[in-house]
């Protein structure tokens, strides 16, 4: 911390304040050296990957979240009536016949 003069202090508060410089405007040539160098195309490819995969995850997660709101929500039912093998043969060798 400074030790400044009551004075000094009330003049610092009375100067103008200087203004930012203005900002640089870019055009398009020095856009386009500013930016990296190109990249290779495999380098293209593992960003698209990583993105494919967590687009991947994130519908997964959805997936699974909407399957358990319908287990949930909706009644549990019997399911399909599956015959036992017994009457599966009987009824097989009888329309042969």
């Amino acid at each position: 911390m400074y030790l400044v003069s009551a004075e000094q202090f009330q003049m610092c508060k009375l100067e103008p304040k200087l203004s930012p410089l203005p900002s640089k405007k870019w055009n398009n040539k020095e856009r386009m050296k500013k930016k990296s160098a190109p990249q290779h195309d495999y380098d293209k490819w593992i960003k698209i990957r990583k993105k494919i995969r967590e687009k991947d995850v994130t519908r997964n997660v959805k997936i699974k979240n909407i399957a358990n709101f319908f287990k949930q929500v909706l009644p549990k039912s019997p399911g399909p009536k599956i015959e036992s093998r017994d009457e599966i043969s009987t009824t097989t060798s009888d329309s042969c016949e």
